[in-house]
């Protein structure tokens, strides 16, 4: 009995070990979804408790904005000195920032029961934000705006040479923005593609590429622009998801479906430089997204026409119509849009106007009207330098005609000019005083303006971008 004993002396120890090892492996799910359930209940409240942070800032950040709206700053009275929420026919840039100190109407800060302000950095119990808020007039809108403008967020340059009609490379004045390889370019009506790129100068050329007609001769000093800015001006009704309509995405991202349409590649960066430069929501003049609409004067039949110059039409006056403008053309029955590549006045008040593409659908004069897309103003007072200089560069008068180089053009040394004047000036409180800015800094700056016609191209392109 004693060997036994001895023999099983610490058999229940290990017994003890198993049942409690048996329990920990019960144990172990049950703590693990324990600790995942605290932790999904954290996860919730803090998406809550942020979520409420946001709604809260956005709706503080919407009723200080309000102040700038017109209808509160009419009854504010008569503009008084220094006062910016008085002046309901003009905004400026420091209407749009809000402080996230909040403030009362007086604009006197609001204070805790300890006296502490109140969402600041001495509040205890707040939480850091950040908020910035652009006005959407200070940037162009995308789906509005020309493809030489939306060029200027990709590529484009300018000619150093003429360029025949068979001429198998092109140089550049500068070849940045432009794909490397395989990219096409666009100029005065022709599509170009290239194989490679060495920086101007474009190799491997592809000549009347479609959708345009024959090559022509181009000059010196002409602006070419990346083909992709053409095909975003074109996809609000080229995209398949327009269905025959026109279609304006909200969102700049949308450019992508230019590959569904011409088979154009944007790259993220090119995209987020898009969405930067440009906003897709923004103030227009009227209801309606077209302008005034001119009549048909001569019947359109897609199926006897020669495209070799392009598509051409002739239409009643010509007003707010230019290279890049597109086009709604309808009947009453059938409705479709064209990209103008050419408009010229004729004998007259007609304008023949060459579009890029044909019509799918005939059209007889008398009920068929042509109206023009219009293009949305940008808010002089808000915007940045860089938007000013890259809405007024390039701006040129050419009447409607090719190969006019760099008459009656604003340079981009003018233009960055233009847009400190403009700046220093600022608020510009209405067309007389934006009229005497350019002027003035015109006169004070001859040797880097020494043409006044710059200002005449601006003052034009101002009043309407579909001049020429």
């Amino acid at each position: 009995m004693t060997r036994r004993a001895r023999a099983d002396r610490g058999v229940a120890f290990i017994l003890v070990l198993g049942v409690l090892a048996g329990l920990l492996i019960l144990a172990g799910p049950f703590l693990a979804i324990a600790l995942n359930d605290r932790d999904v209940a954290r996860s919730v409240v803090y998406e809550a408790e942020a979520t409420a942070v946001v709604d809260t800032t956005l709706r503080y950040a919407r009723w200080s904005l309000e102040r700038g709206h017109r209808a509160h700053e009419a009854a504010a009275g008569q503009p008084t000195s220094g006062d910016i929420y008085a002046t309901p026919d003009w905004d400026v840039e420091q209407e749009f920032a809000v402080s996230l100190a909040p403030t009362d109407k007086n604009g006197k800060p609001l204070l805790a029961a300890d006296g502490a302000p109140l969402l600041g950095g001495a509040d205890p119990r707040g939480r850091m934000v950040d908020l910035e808020v652009r006005d959407a007039q200070s940037r162009p809108h995308l789906w509005t705006s020309s493809p030489f403008l939306i060029a200027a967020s990709l590529g484009r340059s300018v000619l150093v040479a003429d360029a025949e009609a068979d001429a198998v490379e092109l140089q550049l004045e500068s070849g940045e923005g432009f794909p490397l390889t395989n990219g096409a370019l666009f100029v005065e009506g022709e599509r170009i593609t290239y194989e490679k790129r060495e920086g101007g100068l474009f190799l491997g050329l592809g000549r009347a590429a479609p959708p345009s007609g024959k090559a022509r001769k181009h000059k010196a000093e002409t602006w070419v622009i990346d083909d992709r800015a053409r095909q975003i001006a074109m996809l609000p009704w080229k995209s398949p998801r327009a269905k025959g309509g026109l279609r304006q995405p909200h969102a700049a991202s949308a450019a992508k479906e230019i590959s569904l349409v011409e088979g154009g590649l944007l790259t993220p960066r090119e995209i987020d430089r898009l969405s930067r430069d440009f906003n897709t929501a923004s103030y227009r003049y009227g209801g309606d997204a077209f302008g005034m609409a001119h009549g048909l004067t001569a019947p359109i039949d897609p199926s006897t026409v020669d495209l070799a110059e392009g598509f051409r039409i002739r239409i009643r006056g010509n007003d707010g119509i230019n290279e890049g403008t597109v086009l709604r053309i309808t009947d009453g029955v059938n409705t479709e849009y064209g990209y103008v590549i050419q408009a010229r006045r004729s004998r007259g008040s007609n304008a023949d106007i060459t579009l890029l593409e044909p019509t799918q659908n005939a059209y007889v004069e008398g009920r068929t009207m042509v109206a023009p897309l219009i293009r949305h103003p940008v808010n002089v007072n808000a915007c940045s330098k860089e938007t000013l200089k890259r809405v007024m560069t390039g701006v040129q008068i050419t009447f409607g005609a090719f190969g006019r180089g760099s008459q009656l053009r604003v340079s981009e040394i003018a233009a960055g000019t233009f847009a400190d004047g403009l700046i220093d000036a600022r608020p510009i409180k209405e067309w007389k005083q934006f009229v005497e800015t350019l002027d003035a800094t015109q006169k004070s700056w001859t040797p880097l303006i020494p043409d006044a016609s710059a200002v005449q191209c601006v003052l034009r392109n101002a009043v309407d971008a579909g001049d020429h």
